[in-house]
Order: structure tokens, then sequence, then C-alpha cells
């Protein structure tokens, strides 16, 4: 048997630990990256190779880390691979449509708002106009995101109209949409579960001196109890982008929990460190699993 982790991250802390847990089941994972892939497609036998070695020969499972990124071409061409893998007969841990369910902000979140989980007031447009109109709507008070993006990189919260003009115009000279979010004031922490199929085998809360609670800015992780509602939202929230392994943001206002994000490749370095179970090694012997 043999696992493939497909990543440009190699010596990052999640991958070390998928290793880690590989090896003590005396499995050597094949690890590589896009770049090094050759598709042949339209020869007698079509192939994804890797230098000589044809993965679906070679592989029984692949685990993507570290979300597909690139200029739109090269995002496409990413998924496509994974696309023609998957429809080869590998299995790949998130599948391709996940990834690009969960990997584009504003279209996970029409899917988790179509099945009535709580989310955000979101607005995305092209339109300067329109996105004033929509600032003013959501209560002159909104997050500015990247649609595709993770880690908290990009986000600007915006309070103030005339920097929300040149915030705004400044996105749609450089050929962007504006995607903004209404603020949620969730007292500077949030929650981060992660699921692995139908539970969440962790959790914290992010405890943060400002706006932005994500582990990579700088916030604290901390325990947090994982009751059964906290475990069907997040479980409901995977499920709703397709993905079997997800890192889900959550903020709490009053009574009522929103999903923020689902992250189709979470780290978990935080969650880790408040966790007494081995986090990888519940992922690999969630893939094992479904090998066998």
């Amino acid at each position: 048997m043999r696992i493939g982790i497909i990543t440009n991250l190699e010596k990052s802390f999640e991958v070390q630990e998928l290793v880690s847990s590989l090896h003590k089941r005396q499995i050597t994972p094949l690890i590589f990256s896009f770049d090094q892939l050759v598709a042949n497609i339209g020869f007698e036998k079509d192939t994804i190779k890797l230098k000589d070695i044809n993965l679906l020969d070679e592989l029984d499972a692949l685990i993507v880390r570290g979300p597909p990124m690139g200029t739109l071409e090269q995002i496409t061409t990413k998924l496509d691979i994974l696309y023609k893998l998957e429809g080869l007969g590998l299995m790949i841990i998130n599948s391709p449509k996940a990834i690009e369910v969960a990997g584009d902000k504003f279209l996970s979140g029409i899917r988790l708002a179509e099945v009535g989980l709580p989310v955000p007031k979101s607005i995305v447009t092209e339109n300067l106009d329109a996105a004033l109109d929509g600032f003013s709507n959501l209560g002159e008070d909104v997050i500015v995101k990247p649609i595709i993006g993770s880690r908290g990189k990009g986000l600007v919260r915006i309070t103030d109209r005339e920097i929300a003009w040149r915030i705004f115009d400044t996105l749609l000279r450089s050929n962007q949409a504006i995607f903004m979010q209404e603020y949620l004031p969730h007292g500077l922490q949030d929650i981060r579960t992660l699921v692995v199929g139908n539970r969440v085998i962790s959790a914290m809360y992010r405890i943060s001196n400002n706006w932005k609670s994500n582990i990579s800015e700088g916030a604290i992780p901390k325990p947090c109890k994982i009751d059964e509602s906290l475990e069907k939202l997040s479980v409901d929230a995977s499920k709703t982008v397709g993905c079997v392994l997800a890192g889900i943001d959550l903020v709490e206002v009053k009574d009522t929990r929103y999903v923020i994000e689902v992250n189709p490749s979470p780290g978990w370095k935080g969650l880790q460190s408040v966790t007494e179970h081995s986090i990888a090694d519940v992922i690999i012997s969630s893939i094992l699993t479904k090998i066998a």
C-alpha cells in the first residue's frame, strides 16, 4: 500500500505529522507537487505521471495538502489533474469537487445558505455603486475578503465610507470582484473545528487581540468543548461542500453560531496543541478504513 501527498509545503507541520503517522504503519508516502506531474491524455492509455511513475499504478489514495494556487489557468489545470485521477479510480482527499467548492468563499457560502446553515450576510459585485450601497446595507462595518485564499491573508475590515470607496475602486481597477461580509461582533475569538468523516475530532477557541482570529496571525489556541450542536453544525457544513476532511471556522454571536468558512486543506498545528490524541493518526486511520 502507498499513500501520496501532493503539496508545495513538504516541511510543514501537517505534512510531517502525516508522514510520521504513515511510517508508524510501515507505509512509505510518495510526496510530490503539481509542477512535477505530466498528464498524457488521448494516448492508448491515459496517464498522470511523476517522472516514470504512473500514479494510478503506484498509489491507493492521494492527500491534497494546500489549496491549488496560481493564475486561473494554473488552478484550473491542477483541478483538472485531480479530476482525471479521480475519474481513473484514485481516492483523493478531499475530492477535486470539494476543493473547488470549499476553496471558493462565494460558492461555498451559496451552498451553505441553500441548506439553511447560518452564514454572514454577504455581497459580491463588480459594480462600484452597488458595492457602496452594499456597504451601507451591511451597517458600514464589513470584512472584505479575496474569494480564493486562506490563513486570514488579504482580509480588511472597513468601517469608513471613504476608505471603502478607495478599496473597492482599487479592487475593480485590478480586475477583481468585491466580496464583503457583514462584521459579526464575536468578542475577539472564534471557533475552529476539525471534521473527519462524520465527526469532529478536535475543536479550539482562537483568542486574539484584534478582530482577526487566525493562528497564523498570532491568535492563541484554547480548548473548546465539542457539544452536540457544534458537532452537527460542523459536520453539516463539511458535508454540504463535499469534504471528508475540513476545518470549519465559526463565530458565536449571542445564541447563534455562524459558519464563516470551510477549509478543505486545514492546518491543525494549533488544534494539536490542545488535543491529546494525534490528529494525523485519526486522519490516516480514516483513509485506510476507506481503502480496506
